[in-house]
């Protein structure tokens, strides 16, 4: 559980945000430089009005990994294959 929601978490947090984020960045970049449409200074990355909620998912993340390391001491075994 634990290494796959890792790997989630590197998926989704990690890649996906430096890819909108790289795209974000490129398309205020190229775009022209009339006042009237550039508009980096409010739609350029890293200008996202939506911080809270992004950090309580983070540590929400947190916790349940956590949680779930803490109570692998609790845990039973339910019987694995057997390799030759």
């Amino acid at each position: 559980f634990i290494l796959n929601f890792k790997g989630t978490a590197f998926i989704s947090q990690g890649l996906l945000r430096a890819i909108i984020g790289f795209v974000t960045f490129l398309s205020c970049v190229t775009s022209r430089a009339d006042p009237m449409v550039h508009d980096c200074d409010t739609k350029g990355p890293g200008t996202n009005k939506n911080l809270w909620p992004m950090t309580i998912g983070f540590l929400l993340q947190l916790v349940l990994v956590w949680l779930a390391f803490l109570l692998l001491p609790c845990s039973k075994e339910k019987g694995k294959s057997v390799l030759k």
